[in-house]
Protein backbone atom coordinates (compact mmCIF):
# COMPACT_ATOMS: atom_id res chain seq x y z
CA UNK A 1 0.00 0.00 0.00
CA UNK A 2 2.84 2.41 0.88
CA UNK A 3 4.51 1.54 -2.39
CA UNK A 4 1.42 2.39 -4.47
CA UNK A 5 0.95 5.68 -2.59
CA UNK A 6 4.60 6.63 -3.25
CA UNK A 7 4.27 5.87 -6.98
CA UNK A 8 1.14 8.02 -7.19
CA UNK A 9 2.89 10.95 -5.51
CA UNK A 10 5.92 10.64 -7.81
CA UNK A 11 3.62 10.54 -10.82
CA UNK A 12 1.77 13.65 -9.67
CA UNK A 13 5.03 15.54 -9.08
CA UNK A 14 6.26 14.53 -12.56
CA UNK A 15 3.09 15.81 -14.20
CA UNK A 16 3.50 19.19 -12.47
CA UNK A 17 7.09 19.30 -13.63
CA UNK A 18 6.10 18.68 -17.26
CA UNK A 19 3.48 21.43 -17.19
CA UNK A 20 5.97 23.81 -15.64
CA UNK A 21 8.58 23.05 -18.33
CA UNK A 22 6.11 23.69 -21.14
CA UNK A 23 5.16 27.02 -19.64
CA UNK A 24 8.81 28.10 -19.49
CA UNK A 25 9.25 27.04 -23.13
CA UNK A 26 6.71 29.65 -24.25
CA UNK A 27 8.58 32.40 -22.40
CA UNK A 28 12.02 31.46 -23.72
CA UNK A 29 13.99 33.95 -25.95
CA UNK A 30 16.92 33.49 -28.32
CA UNK A 31 19.11 35.43 -30.76
CA UNK A 32 18.72 35.04 -34.51
CA UNK A 33 21.19 36.02 -37.27
CA UNK A 34 19.48 37.41 -40.40
CA UNK A 35 21.11 38.22 -43.74
CA UNK A 36 18.70 40.07 -46.06
CA UNK A 37 19.11 41.73 -49.47
CA UNK A 38 17.90 45.35 -49.40
CA UNK A 39 18.58 46.72 -52.89
CA UNK A 40 20.52 46.05 -56.04
CA UNK A 41 20.95 47.73 -59.37
CA UNK A 42 22.94 48.30 -62.52
CA UNK A 43 23.96 51.73 -63.78
CA UNK A 44 24.86 52.40 -67.41
CA UNK A 45 25.19 55.62 -69.37
CA UNK A 46 22.32 54.99 -71.75
CA UNK A 47 19.81 54.74 -68.89
CA UNK A 48 21.32 57.64 -66.95
CA UNK A 49 21.80 60.18 -69.70
CA UNK A 50 18.52 59.25 -71.42
CA UNK A 51 19.45 61.17 -74.55
CA UNK A 52 18.49 60.25 -78.09
CA UNK A 53 21.79 61.78 -79.11
CA UNK A 54 23.89 59.10 -77.37
CA UNK A 55 24.74 56.48 -80.02
CA UNK A 56 27.26 53.62 -79.99
CA UNK A 57 29.32 52.84 -83.10
CA UNK A 58 30.21 49.35 -84.34
CA UNK A 59 33.06 49.10 -81.82
CA UNK A 60 30.74 50.08 -78.98
CA UNK A 61 32.28 53.54 -78.54
CA UNK A 62 29.68 56.12 -77.54
CA UNK A 63 29.17 59.19 -79.73
CA UNK A 64 27.12 62.29 -79.17
CA UNK A 65 25.34 62.81 -82.47
CA UNK A 66 23.15 65.85 -82.98
CA UNK A 67 21.53 67.39 -86.02
CA UNK A 68 19.34 70.48 -86.08
CA UNK A 69 18.48 73.56 -88.09
CA UNK A 70 20.46 76.60 -87.05
CA UNK A 71 18.30 79.05 -89.00
CA UNK A 72 15.66 78.99 -91.73
CA UNK A 73 14.62 81.97 -93.85
CA UNK A 74 11.53 81.25 -95.92
CA UNK A 75 9.00 82.73 -98.24
CA UNK A 76 7.18 84.73 -95.57
CA UNK A 77 10.42 86.49 -94.60
CA UNK A 78 11.52 87.13 -98.19
CA UNK A 79 8.12 88.28 -99.52
CA UNK A 80 5.63 88.83 -96.69
CA UNK A 81 2.41 89.86 -98.47
CA UNK A 82 0.70 92.25 -96.02
CA UNK A 83 -2.97 92.27 -95.07
CA UNK A 84 -4.91 94.80 -97.20
CA UNK A 85 -8.38 96.31 -96.67
CA UNK A 86 -10.49 98.00 -99.36
CA UNK A 87 -13.49 100.13 -98.37
CA UNK A 88 -16.05 101.34 -100.96
CA UNK A 89 -19.31 103.18 -100.37
CA UNK A 90 -21.86 103.96 -103.10
CA UNK A 91 -24.41 106.69 -102.26
CA UNK A 92 -27.45 107.58 -104.40
CA UNK A 93 -26.97 111.34 -104.96
CA UNK A 94 -30.56 112.18 -105.94
CA UNK A 95 -33.92 110.54 -105.46
CA UNK A 96 -36.59 109.15 -107.76
CA UNK A 97 -34.14 107.01 -109.72
CA UNK A 98 -35.78 103.75 -110.75
CA UNK A 99 -34.07 100.48 -111.67
CA UNK A 100 -35.82 97.28 -112.69
CA UNK A 101 -34.95 93.96 -111.02
CA UNK A 102 -31.79 92.26 -112.30
CA UNK A 103 -30.29 95.40 -113.84
CA UNK A 104 -26.90 96.53 -112.47
CA UNK A 105 -27.16 99.89 -110.74
CA UNK A 106 -23.60 99.89 -109.36
CA UNK A 107 -20.43 98.58 -110.97
CA UNK A 108 -16.83 99.20 -109.92
CA UNK A 109 -13.55 97.75 -111.18
CA UNK A 110 -10.84 98.23 -108.59
CA UNK A 111 -7.07 97.94 -108.77
CA UNK A 112 -5.34 96.73 -105.60
CA UNK A 113 -1.61 97.27 -105.46
CA UNK A 114 0.40 95.74 -102.66
CA UNK A 115 3.18 97.83 -101.16
CA UNK A 116 6.17 95.49 -101.10
CA UNK A 117 9.05 98.00 -101.18
CA UNK A 118 11.44 96.92 -103.95
CA UNK A 119 9.70 93.60 -104.58
CA UNK A 120 7.74 93.30 -107.81
CA UNK A 121 5.58 90.15 -108.00
CA UNK A 122 4.10 89.01 -111.29
CA UNK A 123 2.59 85.62 -110.43
CA UNK A 124 1.64 83.45 -107.44
CA UNK A 125 -0.04 80.17 -106.64
CA UNK A 126 -1.98 80.55 -103.41
CA UNK A 127 -1.54 77.98 -100.66
CA UNK A 128 -3.62 79.66 -97.94
CA UNK A 129 -5.66 82.85 -97.84
CA UNK A 130 -8.65 84.55 -96.30
CA UNK A 131 -10.96 87.22 -97.69
CA UNK A 132 -13.27 88.84 -95.15
CA UNK A 133 -16.31 90.64 -96.61
CA UNK A 134 -18.77 92.99 -94.92
CA UNK A 135 -21.70 94.29 -97.01
CA UNK A 136 -24.05 97.01 -95.75
CA UNK A 137 -27.39 97.55 -97.49
CA UNK A 138 -29.51 100.57 -96.46
CA UNK A 139 -31.87 100.15 -99.43
CA UNK A 140 -35.51 99.15 -98.78
CA UNK A 141 -35.14 96.24 -101.12
CA UNK A 142 -33.28 92.96 -101.32
CA UNK A 143 -30.18 93.23 -103.53
CA UNK A 144 -27.82 90.83 -105.31
CA UNK A 145 -24.06 91.32 -104.78
CA UNK A 146 -21.61 89.93 -107.34
CA UNK A 147 -17.91 89.99 -106.63
CA UNK A 148 -15.07 88.72 -108.82
CA UNK A 149 -11.28 88.82 -108.70
CA UNK A 150 -10.33 89.08 -112.36
CA UNK A 151 -6.67 88.31 -111.53
CA UNK A 152 -7.51 85.00 -109.78
CA UNK A 153 -8.19 81.84 -111.78
CA UNK A 154 -8.58 78.17 -110.98
CA UNK A 155 -8.42 75.79 -113.94
CA UNK A 156 -9.17 78.75 -116.21
CA UNK A 157 -12.22 79.98 -114.26
CA UNK A 158 -12.21 83.42 -112.63
CA UNK A 159 -12.97 83.69 -108.92
CA UNK A 160 -16.63 84.80 -108.59
CA UNK A 161 -19.16 84.83 -105.76
CA UNK A 162 -22.78 85.98 -105.43
CA UNK A 163 -24.60 86.91 -102.24
CA UNK A 164 -28.21 88.02 -101.65
CA UNK A 165 -28.40 90.85 -99.07
CA UNK A 166 -31.68 91.54 -97.31
CA UNK A 167 -33.13 95.05 -97.17
CA UNK A 168 -31.65 97.32 -94.50
CA UNK A 169 -29.17 94.73 -93.24
CA UNK A 170 -25.50 93.97 -92.88
CA UNK A 171 -24.00 90.74 -94.20
CA UNK A 172 -20.61 89.25 -93.27
CA UNK A 173 -18.84 86.24 -94.75
CA UNK A 174 -15.42 84.85 -95.64
CA UNK A 175 -13.92 83.29 -98.76
CA UNK A 176 -10.53 81.87 -99.66
CA UNK A 177 -8.36 81.70 -102.75
CA UNK A 178 -6.65 78.42 -101.86
CA UNK A 179 -5.35 76.76 -105.03
CA UNK A 180 -5.95 79.81 -107.25
CA UNK A 181 -3.35 81.36 -109.56
CA UNK A 182 -2.89 85.11 -109.17
CA UNK A 183 -1.70 87.28 -112.03
CA UNK A 184 -0.15 90.40 -110.48
CA UNK A 185 0.45 92.24 -113.78
CA UNK A 186 -2.85 94.17 -113.94
CA UNK A 187 -5.29 94.57 -116.84
CA UNK A 188 -2.64 95.31 -119.46
CA UNK A 189 0.07 92.95 -118.16
CA UNK A 190 2.55 95.75 -117.46
CA UNK A 191 2.24 96.08 -113.67
CA UNK A 192 3.55 94.25 -110.60
CA UNK A 193 1.97 93.53 -107.22
CA UNK A 194 -1.44 94.38 -108.69
CA UNK A 195 -4.74 92.48 -108.66
CA UNK A 196 -8.01 93.53 -110.32
CA UNK A 197 -11.41 93.10 -108.68
CA UNK A 198 -14.93 93.84 -109.90
CA UNK A 199 -18.18 94.53 -108.00
CA UNK A 200 -21.73 94.55 -109.41
CA UNK A 201 -24.93 95.28 -107.47
CA UNK A 202 -28.53 94.95 -108.65
CA UNK A 203 -32.06 94.67 -107.27
CA UNK A 204 -33.02 91.07 -106.59
CA UNK A 205 -33.85 89.62 -110.03
CA UNK A 206 -36.81 87.84 -108.42
CA UNK A 207 -38.37 91.11 -107.23
CA UNK A 208 -41.90 91.74 -108.59
CA UNK A 209 -41.45 95.42 -109.50
CA UNK A 210 -38.79 98.05 -110.21
CA UNK A 211 -37.29 99.88 -107.24
CA UNK A 212 -37.22 103.66 -106.89
CA UNK A 213 -34.19 104.88 -104.94
CA UNK A 214 -34.29 107.73 -102.45
CA UNK A 215 -31.51 110.29 -102.15
CA UNK A 216 -28.92 109.06 -99.61
CA UNK A 217 -29.55 105.37 -100.13
CA UNK A 218 -26.16 103.70 -99.88
CA UNK A 219 -24.35 100.44 -100.18
CA UNK A 220 -21.06 99.79 -98.32
CA UNK A 221 -18.36 97.21 -99.05
CA UNK A 222 -15.39 96.32 -96.81
CA UNK A 223 -12.99 93.73 -98.25
CA UNK A 224 -9.94 92.51 -96.34
CA UNK A 225 -7.31 90.27 -97.92
CA UNK A 226 -5.31 88.63 -95.15
CA UNK A 227 -3.12 85.66 -94.26
CA UNK A 228 -2.07 85.20 -97.88
CA UNK A 229 0.57 82.47 -98.07
CA UNK A 230 1.74 81.58 -101.58
CA UNK A 231 2.65 78.04 -102.61
CA UNK A 232 4.83 79.57 -105.31
CA UNK A 233 5.59 83.11 -106.35
CA UNK A 234 7.60 84.73 -109.13
CA UNK A 235 8.89 88.24 -109.91
CA UNK A 236 11.79 90.41 -108.88
CA UNK A 237 12.56 90.16 -105.18
CA UNK A 238 14.45 93.43 -105.08
CA UNK A 239 17.95 94.20 -103.88
CA UNK A 240 17.36 93.80 -100.16
CA UNK A 241 19.72 93.61 -97.22
CA UNK A 242 18.42 92.14 -93.95
CA UNK A 243 20.12 91.59 -90.60
CA UNK A 244 19.04 88.65 -88.45
CA UNK A 245 19.87 88.06 -84.79
CA UNK A 246 18.26 85.00 -83.30
CA UNK A 247 18.81 81.79 -81.37
CA UNK A 248 17.71 78.17 -81.61
CA UNK A 249 17.22 75.90 -78.58
CA UNK A 250 19.16 72.65 -78.34
CA UNK A 251 19.02 69.67 -75.96
CA UNK A 252 22.35 67.97 -76.57
CA UNK A 253 22.75 66.76 -72.96
CA UNK A 254 19.44 67.68 -71.31
CA UNK A 255 19.76 65.72 -68.05
CA UNK A 256 23.44 65.39 -67.26
CA UNK A 257 25.66 67.73 -65.30
CA UNK A 258 29.42 68.15 -64.99
CA UNK A 259 31.95 70.69 -63.78
CA UNK A 260 34.29 70.29 -66.76
CA UNK A 261 34.51 68.20 -69.88
CA UNK A 262 37.36 68.08 -72.40
CA UNK A 263 36.33 66.96 -75.88
CA UNK A 264 39.43 65.83 -77.74
CA UNK A 265 37.85 64.85 -81.06
CA UNK A 266 34.80 66.11 -82.92
CA UNK A 267 33.43 66.50 -86.40
CA UNK A 268 30.81 69.13 -87.10
CA UNK A 269 29.41 69.94 -90.52
CA UNK A 270 27.38 73.03 -91.31
CA UNK A 271 25.33 72.78 -94.48
CA UNK A 272 23.93 75.98 -95.97
CA UNK A 273 21.12 75.22 -98.38
CA UNK A 274 19.69 77.76 -100.81
CA UNK A 275 16.28 76.71 -102.12
CA UNK A 276 15.38 80.26 -103.18
CA UNK A 277 15.40 81.25 -106.85
CA UNK A 278 17.43 84.39 -106.28
CA UNK A 279 21.13 85.19 -105.97
CA UNK A 280 22.15 85.55 -102.32
CA UNK A 281 25.09 86.87 -100.38
CA UNK A 282 25.30 85.64 -96.79
CA UNK A 283 27.66 86.78 -94.07
CA UNK A 284 27.78 84.75 -90.86
CA UNK A 285 28.83 87.52 -88.51
CA UNK A 286 28.50 85.44 -85.37
CA UNK A 287 27.76 81.88 -84.32
CA UNK A 288 27.98 80.96 -80.66
CA UNK A 289 26.64 78.75 -77.90
CA UNK A 290 24.80 79.94 -74.79
CA UNK A 291 24.23 78.39 -71.37
CA UNK A 292 21.28 80.17 -69.76
CA UNK A 293 21.91 78.66 -66.32
CA UNK A 294 25.43 80.07 -66.18
CA UNK A 295 24.52 83.07 -68.36
CA UNK A 296 27.66 82.39 -70.38
CA UNK A 297 28.36 82.24 -74.10
CA UNK A 298 31.24 81.19 -76.33
CA UNK A 299 31.69 82.47 -79.89
CA UNK A 300 32.89 80.29 -82.73
CA UNK A 301 36.30 80.94 -84.28
CA UNK A 302 36.53 79.71 -87.88
CA UNK A 303 37.37 81.11 -91.29
CA UNK A 304 33.69 81.15 -92.28
CA UNK A 305 32.85 83.74 -89.61
CA UNK A 306 32.66 87.21 -91.16
CA UNK A 307 33.29 86.05 -94.72
CA UNK A 308 30.81 86.85 -97.52
CA UNK A 309 29.38 83.66 -99.02
CA UNK A 310 27.95 83.86 -102.54
CA UNK A 311 25.06 81.59 -103.51
CA UNK A 312 23.74 81.28 -107.02
CA UNK A 313 19.98 80.92 -107.40
CA UNK A 314 18.14 77.63 -107.04
CA UNK A 315 16.75 76.13 -110.25
CA UNK A 316 12.99 75.86 -110.88
CA UNK A 317 12.21 72.31 -112.07
CA UNK A 318 8.43 72.46 -111.58
CA UNK A 319 6.32 70.45 -112.38
CA UNK A 320 8.85 67.60 -111.96
CA UNK A 321 8.92 65.54 -108.77
CA UNK A 322 11.95 67.43 -107.46
CA UNK A 323 10.33 70.87 -108.05
CA UNK A 324 13.44 72.84 -107.03
CA UNK A 325 17.13 72.07 -107.34
CA UNK A 326 18.90 73.53 -104.30
CA UNK A 327 22.37 75.04 -104.13
CA UNK A 328 24.47 73.65 -101.26
CA UNK A 329 27.63 74.75 -99.47
CA UNK A 330 29.23 72.67 -96.74
CA UNK A 331 31.73 73.69 -94.07
CA UNK A 332 33.54 71.38 -91.65
CA UNK A 333 34.68 72.24 -88.16
CA UNK A 334 37.17 70.08 -86.28
CA UNK A 335 39.72 70.34 -83.51
CA UNK A 336 42.39 71.77 -85.86
CA UNK A 337 40.44 74.58 -87.57
CA UNK A 338 38.01 75.83 -84.91
CA UNK A 339 37.21 76.12 -81.23
CA UNK A 340 33.86 74.39 -81.59
CA UNK A 341 34.80 72.04 -78.75
CA UNK A 342 34.62 75.04 -76.42
CA UNK A 343 31.07 75.76 -77.61
CA UNK A 344 29.99 72.20 -76.81
CA UNK A 345 31.91 71.98 -73.52
CA UNK A 346 29.82 74.89 -72.24
CA UNK A 347 26.87 72.46 -72.22
CA UNK A 348 24.75 74.95 -74.17
CA UNK A 349 20.98 75.06 -74.29
CA UNK A 350 20.95 77.34 -77.33
CA UNK A 351 22.96 78.35 -80.37
CA UNK A 352 23.00 82.08 -81.12
CA UNK A 353 23.76 83.74 -84.44
CA UNK A 354 23.96 87.07 -86.28
CA UNK A 355 23.47 87.01 -90.05
CA UNK A 356 23.69 89.57 -92.82
CA UNK A 357 21.65 88.48 -95.86
CA UNK A 358 21.62 90.35 -99.16
CA UNK A 359 19.16 89.30 -101.87
CA UNK A 360 20.12 89.92 -105.50
CA UNK A 361 23.43 91.65 -104.68
CA UNK A 362 24.02 92.16 -108.44
CA UNK A 363 20.56 93.56 -109.18
CA UNK A 364 17.75 92.26 -111.44
CA UNK A 365 19.90 89.82 -113.39
CA UNK A 366 16.97 87.38 -113.76
CA UNK A 367 14.82 90.04 -115.49
CA UNK A 368 11.96 89.49 -113.07
CA UNK A 369 12.20 85.70 -112.84
CA UNK A 370 13.18 85.30 -109.20
CA UNK A 371 11.04 82.61 -107.56
CA UNK A 372 10.42 80.88 -104.28
CA UNK A 373 8.34 77.81 -103.52
CA UNK A 374 6.78 77.02 -100.14
CA UNK A 375 9.06 74.83 -98.03
CA UNK A 376 12.14 75.57 -100.13
CA UNK A 377 14.06 78.03 -97.97
CA UNK A 378 17.49 79.34 -97.19
CA UNK A 379 18.62 77.28 -94.23
CA UNK A 380 21.66 76.17 -92.28
CA UNK A 381 21.90 72.87 -90.45
CA UNK A 382 24.50 71.56 -88.02
CA UNK A 383 25.49 67.90 -87.91
CA UNK A 384 27.52 67.17 -84.77
CA UNK A 385 29.46 63.95 -84.13
CA UNK A 386 31.55 63.79 -80.96
CA UNK A 387 33.21 60.48 -80.02
CA UNK A 388 33.27 60.16 -76.24
CA UNK A 389 37.03 60.30 -75.99
CA UNK A 390 36.97 62.72 -73.12
CA UNK A 391 38.43 63.97 -69.93
CA UNK A 392 35.79 64.85 -67.38
CA UNK A 393 35.59 66.34 -63.91
CA UNK A 394 32.58 66.36 -61.60
CA UNK A 395 30.34 64.20 -63.80
CA UNK A 396 27.10 63.80 -61.85
CA UNK A 397 25.15 60.58 -62.37
CA UNK A 398 21.92 59.69 -60.59
CA UNK A 399 19.45 56.83 -60.74
CA UNK A 400 16.65 55.43 -58.55
CA UNK A 401 16.00 51.82 -57.55
CA UNK A 402 13.41 49.88 -55.55
CA UNK A 403 14.07 49.38 -51.83
CA UNK A 404 11.74 47.25 -49.72
CA UNK A 405 12.93 45.38 -46.65
CA UNK A 406 9.57 43.68 -46.07
CA UNK A 407 9.59 42.12 -49.51
CA UNK A 408 13.15 40.90 -49.18
CA UNK A 409 12.80 39.42 -45.68
CA UNK A 410 9.39 37.80 -45.91
CA UNK A 411 7.84 40.24 -43.40
CA UNK A 412 10.53 39.77 -40.70
CA UNK A 413 10.50 42.73 -38.30
CA UNK A 414 13.99 44.04 -37.58
CA UNK A 415 13.48 44.57 -33.83
CA UNK A 416 14.71 44.33 -31.23
CA UNK A 417 18.14 44.63 -32.80
CA UNK A 418 21.16 43.43 -30.88
CA UNK A 419 23.69 44.57 -33.44
CA UNK A 420 24.07 44.70 -37.19
CA UNK A 421 25.88 45.98 -40.20
CA UNK A 422 25.15 47.00 -43.80
CA UNK A 423 27.40 45.66 -46.52
CA UNK A 424 27.67 47.33 -49.94
CA UNK A 425 29.24 45.35 -52.76
CA UNK A 426 30.07 47.53 -55.77
CA UNK A 427 31.76 46.83 -59.10
CA UNK A 428 32.82 49.85 -61.16
CA UNK A 429 33.16 48.99 -64.85
CA UNK A 430 33.70 52.62 -65.89
CA UNK A 431 37.24 53.97 -66.30
CA UNK A 432 36.23 56.84 -63.98
CA UNK A 433 36.87 57.29 -60.27
CA UNK A 434 35.05 59.41 -57.74
CA UNK A 435 32.61 59.34 -54.86
CA UNK A 436 29.19 57.77 -54.42
CA UNK A 437 26.25 58.18 -52.08
CA UNK A 438 22.90 56.42 -51.61
CA UNK A 439 19.81 58.22 -50.29
CA UNK A 440 16.72 56.45 -48.90
CA UNK A 441 13.26 57.77 -49.82
CA UNK A 442 9.85 57.00 -48.33
CA UNK A 443 6.71 56.37 -50.37
CA UNK A 444 6.25 60.14 -50.86
CA UNK A 445 9.86 60.49 -52.13
CA UNK A 446 10.92 62.30 -48.97
CA UNK A 447 14.54 61.68 -47.95
CA UNK A 448 14.83 59.51 -44.83
CA UNK A 449 18.54 58.85 -44.52
CA UNK A 450 21.77 58.59 -46.49
CA UNK A 451 23.94 55.51 -46.50
CA UNK A 452 27.23 57.32 -45.74
CA UNK A 453 27.97 60.33 -43.53
CA UNK A 454 30.29 61.52 -46.30
CA UNK A 455 30.29 60.11 -49.84
CA UNK A 456 32.36 56.96 -50.24
CA UNK A 457 35.39 56.89 -52.55
CA UNK A 458 35.50 54.29 -55.34
CA UNK A 459 38.35 53.39 -57.67
CA UNK A 460 37.99 53.41 -61.45
CA UNK A 461 37.90 50.38 -63.66
CA UNK A 462 41.06 49.72 -65.63
CA UNK A 463 40.97 49.49 -69.47
CA UNK A 464 42.51 46.32 -70.86
CA UNK A 465 44.47 46.99 -74.05
CA UNK A 466 43.03 49.40 -76.61
CA UNK A 467 39.57 47.92 -76.91
CA UNK A 468 36.38 48.25 -74.93
CA UNK A 469 37.19 45.67 -72.25
CA UNK A 470 37.39 46.99 -68.69
CA UNK A 471 38.75 45.27 -65.59
CA UNK A 472 36.12 46.42 -63.09
CA UNK A 473 37.24 47.64 -59.68
CA UNK A 474 35.58 45.97 -56.69
CA UNK A 475 34.65 47.71 -53.45
CA UNK A 476 33.18 46.23 -50.25
CA UNK A 477 32.02 48.80 -47.71
CA UNK A 478 30.67 47.85 -44.26
CA UNK A 479 28.64 50.10 -41.98
CA UNK A 480 27.39 49.50 -38.43
CA UNK A 481 23.67 50.07 -37.95
CA UNK A 482 21.59 50.60 -34.78
CA UNK A 483 17.87 50.19 -34.06
CA UNK A 484 17.00 53.86 -34.75
CA UNK A 485 18.55 53.78 -38.17
CA UNK A 486 17.07 50.39 -38.99
CA UNK A 487 13.60 51.79 -38.20
CA UNK A 488 14.16 54.47 -40.86
CA UNK A 489 15.27 51.80 -43.30
CA UNK A 490 11.99 49.96 -42.64
CA UNK A 491 10.09 52.98 -43.99
CA UNK A 492 12.14 53.25 -47.20
CA UNK A 493 10.59 52.39 -50.58
CA UNK A 494 13.31 53.66 -52.93
CA UNK A 495 17.04 54.20 -52.88
CA UNK A 496 18.76 56.87 -55.02
CA UNK A 497 22.29 56.37 -56.33
CA UNK A 498 24.35 59.53 -56.78
CA UNK A 499 27.84 59.55 -58.21
CA UNK A 500 30.32 62.37 -58.71
CA UNK A 501 32.96 61.00 -61.05
CA UNK A 502 36.12 62.22 -62.75
CA UNK A 503 38.84 60.83 -64.94
CA UNK A 504 42.16 60.33 -63.13
CA UNK A 505 44.40 63.41 -63.44
CA UNK A 506 42.15 64.67 -66.29
CA UNK A 507 43.41 61.91 -68.57
CA UNK A 508 41.40 61.16 -71.71
CA UNK A 509 39.35 57.95 -71.73
CA UNK A 510 37.11 56.17 -74.19
CA UNK A 511 33.58 55.49 -72.99
CA UNK A 512 31.99 52.33 -74.40
CA UNK A 513 28.46 50.97 -74.20
CA UNK A 514 29.53 47.91 -72.20
CA UNK A 515 30.55 49.97 -69.19
CA UNK A 516 28.36 49.45 -66.12
CA UNK A 517 28.41 49.97 -62.39
CA UNK A 518 26.63 47.30 -60.32
CA UNK A 519 25.83 47.31 -56.62
CA UNK A 520 24.20 45.06 -54.02
CA UNK A 521 23.25 46.22 -50.53
CA UNK A 522 22.55 43.65 -47.80
CA UNK A 523 21.80 43.74 -44.08
CA UNK A 524 23.63 41.34 -41.73
CA UNK A 525 21.94 41.70 -38.32
CA UNK A 526 21.45 39.85 -35.03
CA UNK A 527 17.92 40.02 -33.58
CA UNK A 528 16.54 39.08 -30.19
CA UNK A 529 13.33 37.04 -30.48
CA UNK A 530 10.85 36.39 -27.63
Amino acid sequence: MKTKTLLFLLSLIASFSIVSCRKNLKLASWDVDVIAPLAQGKIDLSSLIKSKHLVADNAGLYHLQYSDTLFRIGLDTLIGIPDTTITNEFVIPIGNITFPPGVVFYRDTNRIRYKLKEIGLTFAEIRESLISVELQNTIDERILFRYSILSATLDGDTFKVEEMIDANSTFETQYDLDGYDINFTGLNGDKTNTIITNVEIMIDPAASAPHTFSAGDKFGIDLTFKKIIPEYTRGYFGQQQTLFSDSTAIDLLPNIDFDMIDLTEFSVKMKIDNGVGADLQLSLDRIGSFNSTKNQSVDLSHSVIGSKLQFSRAIDLHPTVEDVKHILKEFEFNETNSNLDELLELKPDAFIFDLDLEINPFGNVSLGNDFVRYGHDLSATLEVDVPLKVGVKGLVLSDTFEFNISDSTDQIEFKPLNDGRLILYLENGFPIEGTIQFILLDEESTALDSLFETPAVIASGVPIGIGSEIDASESVIELLIDQERMDRFNEAKQIVFKGNLSTHNKEVINIYNNGTMEFRLIADVNLNTR
